[in-house]
C-alpha cells in the first residue's frame, strides 16, 4: 500500500491511502501518486500507528513499512519538538513489538543530521567494524 499524512495540530491529522493493498499499481493509482502534493505538518508517530495497523492486519509474511520523510516530526500546536520524536519512537517501537519491520529513509537530509539523529529517533545506527 502506499499512504501519506499531514497535519494541522492534534484534531486535524490527515492519512491518505493512495494505494490500497488490494488495488494493482494502475494509471488511476498512478494518478493519485502524480497529484500529490506537500503541505502541513506531519505527526509522524500518528501516522507510523495508522500504517502499522494497516500493514499487521494483512496476511503476508514479511510487514515492512518504509517511512519516507523530508524531516522530522513537528506540529503547529507542539511547542516542545522532543514530544513528537518520542511519540514516533514509541511508534516504532509499538510496530517492531508487533512483528512488523521498518526503515527510514530521508532524501532531503544533510549527513549530518542523520548521525547526530542516530537513526530513527532514538536506535543508534551499529558500528562499522574496521
Amino acid at each position: 500500500t502506499i499512504c501519506g499524512f499531514a497535519s494541522d495540530s492534534r484534531h486535524d491529522v490527515q492519512y491518505y491511502r493512495f494505494k490500497p493493498f488490494h488495488y494493482s499499481f494502475n494509471d488511476e493509482v498512478k494518478g493519485r501518486l502524480a497529484g500529490i502534493k506537500g503541505g502541513l505538518s506531519m505527526r509522524m508517530g500518528t501516522a507510523i500507528r495508522h500504517a502499522g495497523i494497516d500493514l499487521l492486519t494483512q496476511s503476508s509474511r514479511k510487514k515492512i513499512l518504509l517511512v519516507l520523510t523530508d524531516g522530522e516530526p513537528a506540529d503547529i500546536d507542539v511547542d516542545d519538538p522532543q514530544h513528537l520524536r518520542l511519540d514516533a519512537k514509541k511508534a516504532v517501537e509499538e510496530f517492531l513489538k508487533n512483528g512488523g519491520k521498518i526503515t527510514q529513509c530521508e532524501p532531503f537530509a544533510r549527513t549530518e543530521d542523520i548521525q547526530i539523529k542516530g537513526g530513527f529517533y532514538g536506535r543508534k545506527p551499529k558500528k562499522k567494524e574496521e
